[in-house]
């Protein structure tokens, strides 16, 4: 996690729990490196339980949408363009054996 933090690779996490219990995990001094994905999409933040796509496809609508406007602000590509390293990467874990 710390990796991909230090090269700002956009990133998030999925849950079905509630920001409750996430906020609470989070302030664990065991579990510091969850600190370093700054956006968490949180059961409230869907309609559709997981498995359901939802949540995964606004997930990745949102930190699209933070990336393209990032760039457009810093004057890189205004239209999508031909950039290929400007498109989002995305990478998906699971961390329970449950969502395996």
């Amino acid at each position: 996690l710390a990796l991909v933090a230090a090269h700002d690779v956009p990133r998030c996490v999925v849950t079905n729990s509630p920001r409750e219990i996430t906020d609470a995990v989070r302030l664990i001094d065991a579990n510091a490196p969850l600190n370093t994905l700054p956006v968490y999409f949180t059961r409230g933040t869907y309609a559709h339980a997981k498995p359901h796509p939802q949540c995964y496809v606004l997930s990745v609508e949102q930190l699209l949408a933070k990336r393209l406007a990032a760039a457009n602000h810093a004057g890189g590509c205004d239209d999508g363009g031909d950039d290929d390293h400007d498109v989002l990467g995305v990478v998906g874990m699971e961390d329970t054996p449950r969502g395996l």
